[in-house]
C-alpha cells in the first residue's frame, strides 16, 4: 500500500502549476485594466495574493514573466482556432478557412480579454526575436497549412480585395484609394498567412480599373473633361465606366484565375512604412458619420451636375468648405491634403492645349499622325494608335502626365479629322490609365515597391497581360460605344 507522503511531491506540484498559472492571471488582468507599461513583478505578485518572493520563485525576471505571457498566448491562438475549426465537417483543408473567419469574426466576443493582452504583445515586442518566437512559428504554421490550400480556395481574398478597391477608386482618388487600403490589406496578409507581394500589386492595379468609372476617379479624366468643356461638350459623370467597368471585371477574373501564378511571391519584412495600421479610434464618432454623410451628398451634387445647375468644380469645392466648417478636419489639414502638383498640371494642360492651337503646332502633330496612317485612316486603326501610343507612354511619364500631353493632340487629331472628340479622348483616357507594367507608372505602384518587395521585372511580368486584355476590351466597347462619326 503507498504512504500519504508519496503523494506530497505531486501535491506539492499541483501546488506550484496553480501558483504560476495565477501569476500569469494576475499579469493579464494588469494588462488588460491598466496597460503592459504597469506590469511589474510587485504588482503581478500583488494582483497575485502572494509575496514577491514566491513570484520571483517562478519566474526569476520581468522578462521571464513576459516570455511566459507569449508562450500562452501562442497556445491560445493553437487552442482557439482548432476550437472553431472543430464547428465544422470535414478534413483540416476544408475547416481551415471557414473554421478561420468563424474565429475571427467572434474574437472578440469569446477571446476572455486575450484581443487586448495579443495587441498589447505585438506593438510592444514586435521587434524583439526571441520574445516573440512562440508566436511567429504559430504565424509559420498557419502560412503553410494556408500556402498548401488550393488555388480556388485562396483566391476569394483576391477578389474581395480587388472589387473593393476598384469600386472604391472609381468615386475617390485611385491613388488614395491605395494609399488608404494599403496598410489594411497588409494586415489582411499578415492575418490569412497570405504573400502581401500577392495582394499589394493586384490592388494597385485595381484602383487604376477602378480610375475609370467615373470623372473624378483620376486626374486624367478630369483633364479631358476640360478640354471638351473648351468646345462646348463633356462626358457624363459615369461615362467612362462604359469602357472601365468590364476592364474591371475582366481584370479581376483573370488575377483571379491564370493571372495568380504571374503575381509574385516574395518574402517581405515589418520594416515598411506601411508596416501599421493607423489608429482612428481617437476621432469621435460624429466625424466618421458627417464626414461620411458630406461625402455622400458631394458626389450625388456632382453625378446630377446638370439637374441641379451647379458646376462639378463648385459641388466639389462646397463639400470640402462643408467639412471645415463643421469642425471635421482642420483648416491647416485640408491645405495639407490639396496636391499642388496636380493642379498646377491642370494649369498648364489648358495653356499647353491654348498654346498648341494658337501656334498651329497640335494641327502639325495630328497631320502627322494622320498623313502616317494614309488619306483616308481607319477610325478602329487610328482607335488603335492613341490607345497604344498612350499606353506606352503612360508607363514611363507617368498616367497623369501622359494625358495631359495626349488630350490637347488628340483633340486635334479628332477637329482635324472631323471625327467626335469623344471618341478620340476616350481611347486617350482609357490608355493612359493602363500603367501597369512598371513601378514608375502612377504613385500607387511606386507606393508597394517596398512594400512588397517588388523588383522592375515583376511589375513588366503581372502588368503587361492587364494591358492586353485591357486594349482587347476597348477595341471591342470604343467602336460601338463611341463612334468615331456618329450617325
Amino acid at each position: 500500500m503507498d504512504s500519504p507522503l508519496c503523494f506530497l511531491p505531486q501535491m506539492a506540484s499541483d501546488k506550484a502549476i496553480k501558483t504560476r498559472q495565477s501569476i500569469l492571471d494576475a499579469a493579464k488582468a494588469i494588462i488588460i485594466e491598466e496597460g503592459i507599461g504597469a506590469l511589474t513583478m510587485e504588482r503581478a505578485a500583488t494582483k497575485a495574493g502572494i509575496s514577491k518572493g514566491a513570484c520571483m520563485y517562478h519566474f526569476k525576471s520581468k522578462r521571464a514573466l513576459q516570455a511566459a505571457l507569449v508562450e500562452e498566448y501562442a497556445a491560445h491562438l493553437s487552442s482557439e482556432l482548432a476550437r472553431h475549426e472543430a464547428l465544422f465537417d470535414g478534413p483540416p483543408e476544408e475547416t481551415l478557412v471557414p473554421g478561420f473567419i468563424e474565429w475571427f469574426r467572434s474574437f472578440d466576443h469569446d477571446n476572455h480579454g486575450w484581443s487586448t493582452v495579443g495587441l498589447a504583445i505585438h506593438s510592444n515586442f514586435v521587434h524583439d526575436e526571441e520574445l516573440m518566437r512562440p508566436v511567429k512559428l504559430w504565424y509559420e504554421r498557419l502560412h503553410a497549412r494556408i500556402a498548401a490550400l488550393p488555388e480556388d480556395v485562396r483566391t476569394p481574398a483576391l477578389v474581395a480585395i480587388m472589387a473593393i478597391v476598384g469600386l472604391m477608386s472609381g468615386v475617390l482618388s485611385n491613388t488614395g484609394t491605395a494609399a488608404v487600403l494599403i496598410p489594411v490589406v497588409i494586415g489582411i496578409a499578415a492575418k490569412s498567412g497570405y504573400a502581401r507581394s500577392k495582394l499589394l500589386m493586384p490592388l494597385v492595379f485595381a484602383a487604376a480599373m477602378g480610375g475609370n468609372l467615373s470623372l473624378i476617379g483620376a486626374p486624367g479624366n478630369l483633364i479631358a473633361q476640360s478640354a471638351l468643356g473648351e468646345i462646348g461638350m463633356s462626358f457624363g459623370f459615369f461615362e467612362y465606366a462604359i469602357v472601365g467597368l468590364p476592364i474591371l471585371a475582366v481584370g479581376i477574373l483573370f488575377y483571379a484565375t491564370f493571372g495568380m501564378k504571374l503575381l509574385p511571391n516574395h518574402p517581405v519584412s515589418d520594416d515598411d512604412s506601411f508596416g501599421g495600421e493607423q489608429d482612428f479610434s481617437n476621432v469621435p464618432k460624429w466625424k466618421q458619420v458627417l464626414s461620411l454623410v458630406i461625402l455622400v451628398l458631394t458626389l450625388l451634387g456632382m453625378i446630377f451636375e446638370k439637374q441641379i445647375g451647379i458646376k462639378l468644380c463648385i459641388t466639389g469645392c462646397i463639400g470640402a468648405l462643408a467639412l471645415i466648417l463643421t469642425g471635421v478636419i482642420s483648416e491647416k489639414d485640408a491645405l495639407k491634403s490639396i496636391d499642388l502638383k496636380t493642379i498646377f498640371l491642370f494649369g498648364g494642360t489648358l495653356s499647353l492645349a491654348s498654346a498648341l492651337d494658337k501656334t498651329g503646332a497640335g494641327a502639325e502633330i495630328a497631320n502627322i499622325v494622320i498623313g502616317a496612317l494614309g488619306e483616308n485612316p481607319s477610325p478602329y486603326v487610328l482607335t488603335l494608335v492613341v490607345f497604344l501610343l498612350c499606353c506606352v507612354m503612360t508607363n514611363f511619364m507617368s498616367n497623369t502626365a501622359t494625358t495631359a500631353l495626349m488630350v490637347p493632340i488628340c483633340l486635334s487629331i479628332a477637329q482635324g479629322m472631323g471625327a467626335d472628340p469623344r471618341a478620340v479622348l476616350m481611347a486617350c483616357v482609357i490608355g493612359g490609365s493602363c500603367a501597369y507594367a512598371t513601378p514608375i507608372g502612377m504613385p500607387a505602384n511606386t507606393m508597394v515597391v517596398s512594400a512588397g518587395g517588388y523588383t522592375f521585372k515583376d511589375y513588366a511580368k503581372a502588368g503587361l497581360p492587364l494591358i492586353l486584355i485591357a486594349t482587347v476590351v476597348s477595341m471591342v466597347i470604343l467602336p460601338i460605344a463611341f463612334p468615331f462619326f456618329p450617325q
